[in-house]
């Protein structure tokens, strides 16, 4: 099992092992994040803000009163916030 050397919420996001804890699919996953999560105070708020996002963006897909455009609209922006932060550029020029 690697180590996690995670620092911001769009590492977390971009993790596919975190993705797996957050949806319960994978027990080494679980287990692995639950003891990263345990081990400190900004762990934990480093995972509960990637939570929250990604409990935002999962009822914006769900709920059909929200347009389509909308809800791409705001994937869009949250794609150029993880790829602006992690690379420091933007998509498409857009920010």
């Amino acid at each position: 099992m690697r180590e996690i050397n995670h620092t911001t919420v769009e590492e977390l996001l971009m993790d596919d092992s975190f993705l797996a804890w957050h949806h319960q699919t994978e027990e080494v996953s679980i287990h692995k994040w639950v003891k990263w999560i345990e081990a400190s105070p900004e762990h934990k708020r480093l995972a509960d803000e990637a939570v929250q996002l990604l409990t935002m963006i999962g009822l914006a897909e769900e709920e059909p009163g929200v347009p389509e455009q909308q809800i791409m609209s705001g994937y869009d922006r949250l794609i150029n916030t993880i790829v602006f932060r992690c690379l420091g550029e933007t998509v498409n020029g857009e920010w």
